[in-house]
């Protein structure tokens, strides 16, 4: 099939805003990845492949609301990540792995080593040796055991 078009991005956003089912009283984003979660999307890859997408940016995959100082603990969701990434490949659609650089999401993070805050008390300071460290871990975290085939950087 040709494109006018070389990089079909499908914009997956968070994990769970592909699922076929309503979460009532949940918050967003909502963050567990179970077994529905994991079926809903490969579904949504399915139909992504059929409209001829070949890339697909999601977030959420790790962690949804905050990176623990212990990255490994979000580890926990290895086994369905994994399902998810080997379904978009076997569709030859490449995974972008969404993720905040120095924002949303290291709460956690700059409670534990307020060195890396910025004038936000939910964002790091770009500007600090400190935060790109950590910004290191993460990236670093997340290429060393899942197959991901690039980042989706906000």
């Amino acid at each position: 099939m040709s494109h006018a078009y070389n990089y079909r991005i499908a914009q997956g956003v968070w994990i769970n805003d592909m699922r076929n089912e309503g979460m009532p009283g949940a918050g967003w984003p909502y963050e567990v990845l179970d077994d529905r979660t994991v079926k809903d999307v490969i579904d949504c890859l399915e139909l992504q492949e059929m409209a001829g997408f070949n890339a697909f940016s999601i977030f959420g995959l790790l962690t949804t609301y905050g990176w623990p100082v212990d990255l490994a603990r979000v580890a926990d969701a290895r086994r369905r990540v994994n399902q998810i990434l080997d379904a978009a490949h076997q569709r030859g659609i490449k995974v972008l792995y969404g993720l905040g650089v120095y924002s949303w999401g290291f709460d956690q993070i700059i409670n534990s080593d307020p060195n890396v805050r910025g004038t936000s008390q939910h964002a790091m300071c770009a500007a600090k040796a400190a935060s790109w460290q950590w910004m290191q871990k993460v990236i670093d975290f997340i290429l060393d055991p899942y197959d991901v085939d690039g980042f989706h950087l906000e």
